[in-house]
């Protein structure tokens, strides 16, 4: 929507004073500010419970957890869904152990849908890129 108004915005500046490439190069520099601000902010983020979790740091998955939910660690609710999550995990490692990235590429280009999604992905990406140098 932030998007939307600036272009609005920079479309409505008289023509004569700004030419065509000015406008563009305007609108972007504006849309840029709160994408550079996120970036600026992602180091002071904590990490999700799941991921800390999944690398082996389970006590302080429990701890971003707690301050999540704002619960303490031995509430029921937040000792349900640490066991669930903790159970999930486990299972996904369980099916995924001794999978090498040349059964994960096997898995793409030997099943239909895999290789559906694989395509379609590629060839959206291949238009974008494509009308991206056109312009």
């Amino acid at each position: 929507m932030l998007a939307f108004f600036v272009n609005y915005g920079v479309s409505l500046w008289p023509g004569d004073n700004i030419d065509n490439s000015k406008q563009w190069q305007i609108a972007m520099s504006i849309q840029i500010i709160p994408a550079g601000c996120m970036c600026i902010m992602i180091p002071f983020l904590m990490k999700t419970p799941r991921y800390l979790m999944r690398i082996g740091r389970r006590e302080q998955g429990l701890a971003n957890l707690c301050k999540l939910r704002n619960l303490p660690a031995d509430h029921p609710y937040i000792r349900l869904e640490y066991q669930e999550t903790i159970n999930q995990i486990d299972a996904e490692q369980r099916i995924h152990a001794g999978n090498s990235y040349l059964q994960i590429l096997k898995d793409v280009f030997t099943d239909a849908k895999n290789f559906r999604r694989f395509f379609l992905g590629t060839i959206l990406n291949a238009q974008i890129m494509l009308a991206l140098t056109r312009s």
